[in-house]
């Protein structure tokens, strides 16, 4: 019976594995349209704020002073503002684009180099379940499969130590009582 439960265990472990894995590059595709979409907005209002800054002959980055450097806590908060969008646009731009053009194999790595997690909060809470057919969610999937059966390796040798010394501690005690 043991030897049935544990042989099922391992293969719904892989399964669950490989297809949990498979999940990642959807994941990873929906995240980084969650990501373009955030970034070409502040494009857009970047953009705007460009032509004002232009309308009255100064950069982007001089009419943001003209607000920092102003003694008004309002226009100071204005300006630490468009400061921060400024910064926001060229993290999720790099970001995009880093992870636009990384390798298959550096792509989960790069992904989580510039994970924002909350851009992946509202990657979760709008996700659509989709296994890609591809070379990459075939990858995906080997690399759960591979995962899962660790997984139970792990889980069977630590079941195995955990069984060991409670039959050991049993065998003493029922030694102690009878002797």
């Amino acid at each position: 019976m043991q030897r049935l439960l544990g042989g099922l265990l391992d293969r719904v472990l892989a399964v669950a594995g490989a297809l949990l894995f498979a999940l990642l590059p959807m994941f990873m595709l929906q995240y980084t349209q969650q990501l373009a979409g955030r970034a070409a907005e502040l494009g857009l209002q970047l953009n705007s704020l460009q032509r004002i800054a232009q309308d009255s002959g100064k950069t982007l980055h001089q009419y943001i002073l003209k607000f920092t450097s102003n003694n008004d806590p309002d226009f100071m908060q204005q300006g630490a503002l468009m400061e921060k969008m400024s910064q926001r646009f060229s993290y999720l731009s790099q970001a995009e684009i880093d992870i636009a053009n990384a390798s298959p194999l550096a792509k989960p790595f790069v992904f989580l180099q510039h994970l924002d997690t909350d851009i992946a909060k509202t990657t979760l809470n709008y996700f659509q379940f989709g296994i890609p057919f591809s070379i990459e969610g075939l990858a995906y999937a080997l690399a759960g499969l591979g995962f899962g059966c660790l997984l139970f390796y792990v889980l069977s040798k630590i079941m195995g130590l955990i069984t060991g010394l409670w039959k050991k501690i049993f065998f003493i005690r029922s030694h102690s009582i009878t002797g």
